[in-house]
């Protein structure tokens, strides 16, 4: 790794961000092995080693075992007990209040219906957060160093605002102002693909690829994308939204409008629509009552399900060549039904390399997503986390108990 030069804030943060890769991939540390695998001075390390300890993001383990002669280096670790992010994630499914160390493991955490509207989502966190802490036992508001919120639809991230969710009806909700009034903490709002693709970096490959896609294909289509490390969100928060992109102008009437839309051909609601109505029309066909139905009389070879699905090849195929000629990612990561079939699979790898002008290895650059669950409320707090550790955000942590906050708590 080479030496970091430039601005004294900069050179803080990168070498910071260093550090966390180093801990990441290899779990504990000494002071001595963070400057010779970071290739940065001891009295750097030191000095960024100690400031890290003191904010509560690192935990001095012990000495290490070794026969060395002289004084035994000191193991260290990202800690586990010492701070907290609170995740906020607001879905179609369910709210959900989590409460997450800095591992990305979850501690505890509380669900409850979702609801539409700019209000449901208010009331949720108003009494979510405080209810969270009372459950996990949480006493030292100081512990906790942040809130990140996640949701679909178009999100503002620089200024904490979701501008616009179509499935939970929530327009320009100012929610890191209306936290930050009321807590003194780091807030941050991400979309829920971002957190998504976010996560399946950090810990589903490991910060292997700098420059990686994310999509997710169920009952809508959205996409994360990051690029040199860095989330991209594009011009008000609405890159990435590839389902409402029109392939067939004499389709079906799409949720937003518009007719032909990527959703209308690949999602589950249309798609099963469509093979209920073909299964109807057919003779001797059973109707499907639910998407693994579709799926299971797909790989049993159905006639009559098979236009549906061949198209539904064509265009997730016709899509992802695009998006990997376009965005040319290292790769492609791919959650959704799609995944529940190795038939679909298998003929979606064939088509796609039968484009023309392929990127090369094109079908081998597609991977399946790697985390099984809560991705994006891990891919949230570690994204938080990232910036707390390197000081790339403002610190706004209690330096002593919010006695209005812990009251609040005995209620």
């Amino acid at each position: 790794m080479r030496p970091i030069k430039g601005d004294l804030k900069l050179m803080k943060a990168l070498n910071r961000t260093a550090i966390l890769q180093l801990f990441h991939s290899k779990g504990t540390l000494t002071r001595v092995e963070i400057a010779k695998l970071a290739n940065l001075t001891p009295t750097t390390v030191s000095s960024q080693v100690d400031g890290l300890v003191n904010e509560g993001f690192l935990d001095e383990l012990g000495k290490t075992d070794s026969n060395s002669v002289g004084r035994k280096a000191i193991k260290l670790e990202i800690t586990r007990s010492k701070g907290y992010i609170i995740v906020v994630c607001l879905s179609a499914q369910s709210f959900t209040c989590s409460l997450v160390n800095f591992h990305g493991e979850i501690i505890e955490e509380i669900h409850s219906p979702s609801k539409a509207g700019n209000k449901s989502a208010c009331d949720f966190i108003e009494d979510g957060i405080p209810r969270l802490m009372k459950i996990a036992k949480v006493k030292k508001i100081e512990k906790i160093k942040g809130i990140s919120v996640v949701s679909p639809g178009i999100i503002d991230e620089q200024n904490g605002v979701i501008k616009f969710s179509r499935v939970l009806e929530i327009h320009d909700l100012q929610i890191k102002k209306i936290l930050e009034d009321k807590y003194k903490f780091n807030i941050e709002v991400i979309n829920d693909m971002n957190a998504s693709v976010f996560a399946e970096h950090y810990y589903g490959l490991n910060n292997v690829y700098k420059n990686l896609l994310y999509i997710s294909i169920e009952e809508g289509i959205g996409s994360g994308i990051i690029i040199n490390e860095q989330i991209y969100s594009g011009f008000n928060g609405s890159a990435g939204e590839i389902g409402h992109t029109c392939v067939d102008p004499d389709g079906i009437t799409c949720s937003c409008g518009n007719k032909g839309c990527i959703e209308t051909i690949l999602t589950i609601p249309f798609i099963l629509l469509r093979a209920q109505e073909a299964a109807q029309a057919a003779s001797d066909a059973v109707v499907p009552e639910n998407f693994d139905d579709v799926i299971s009389m797909y790989e049993q070879g159905a006639e009559w399900i098979q236009p549906i699905m061949e198209q539904a090849l064509q265009v997730m195929s016709q899509t992802f060549a695009l998006l990997f000629n376009f965005l040319s990612p290292e790769i492609l990561i791919v959650n959704g039904w799609p995944t529940r079939s190795e038939k679909f699979v298998q003929e979606m790898k064939k088509k796609l390399e039968e484009f023309p002008f392929p990127t090369p290895n094109s079908s081998s650059r597609i991977v399946f997503k790697k985390l099984e669950h809560n991705q994006m409320i891990i891919g949230a707090a570690i994204w938080l986390f990232q910036g707390l550790f390197s000081g790339t955000l403002f610190s706004k942590r209690h330096t002593s108990l919010d006695e209005e906050f812990l009251n609040h708590l005995e209620k």
